[in-house]
């Protein structure tokens, strides 16, 4: 589960303990590459619109160029589907 609400950036150790878990993980173990973290980064929910834009900013080209799977994310409010 990554840290949505922390400092996020390159330097960060976040960032650099997902690249290096990145770089030593083994498809042929387990195929899948699955990340988590609490706000969507893309989504109508206007209370955390662009609440995330850092992790957009330093974190989606090594998303995709590790291939990651799938992505979960938090909530979308029940006022939001009316």
């Amino acid at each position: 589960m990554l840290g949505a609400y922390i400092a996020f950036n390159k330097s960060s150790d976040q960032f650099k303990w997902l690249e290096r878990d990145l770089v030593n993980f083994d498809r042929s173990i387990i195929p899948w590459l699955v990340a988590a973290w609490h706000s969507p980064w893309y989504s109508s929910y206007i209370a955390h619109y662009r609440e995330v834009e850092c992790m957009i900013v330093e974190m989606e080209e090594l998303l995709y160029s590790y291939g990651i799977d799938i992505v979960f994310n938090g909530h979308v409010s029940q006022d939001n589907l009316e």
